[in-house]
């Protein structure tokens, strides 16, 4: 069985239509992936910022400040 190349319906000839392919490509998953990428980087930069020092890190903050003054 295969299909016809021609069809008749009421005197007019109805022949297969070309096929286009339509070069279209989705770009959603490189946004997605930028924004999660930007999201981690936010994630990271502020919890940093909340780090607690620790007992080195404050010693070595006043010792800092003891040689500016």
């Amino acid at each position: 069985i295969a299909p016809l190349e021609e069809i008749n319906l009421g005197g007019a000839t109805i022949t297969e239509a070309e096929t286009e392919e339509i070069g279209q490509r989705e770009f959603w998953p490189w946004l997605a992936l930028a924004g999660l990428i930007i999201l981690l980087i936010e994630w990271y930069v502020y919890h940093n910022r909340l780090r607690v020092p620790t007992a080195g890190q404050t010693a070595g903050r006043f010792a800092l400040r003891r040689r500016r003054v």
